[in-house]
């Protein structure tokens, strides 16, 4: 399981961890399957000090429309808007 040639995830969550069994209910509701391949968990705080960029891509039916509005992440709000809440 070398997925990006960084090596195994080995840990907190790694598929080896102990915390999948005292986290049973966690397991289940991610629907974590140790044997599915390119699919690994880990914590948010992990996550922050291992990667410095998300890609994500979300591919929709083709009788869909779409609206994109260019942005960058700034602060606690995504999209380049000036979004406050109440």
């Amino acid at each position: 399981m070398n997925y990006w040639g960084r090596g195994k995830w080995t840990k907190a969550f790694c598929p080896d961890d102990e915390a999948w069994e005292t986290n049973k209910q966690l397991k289940h509701k991610l629907g974590y399957d140790v044997n599915q391949d390119f699919s690994f968990w880990m914590t948010f705080e992990d996550w922050l000090t291992n990667f410095n960029t998300l890609y994500y891509c979300r591919i929709f039916p083709s009788n869909w429309s779409q609206f994109c509005i260019p942005g960058e992440w700034k602060g606690l709000y995504s999209g380049g808007g000036n979004y406050k809440e109440n």
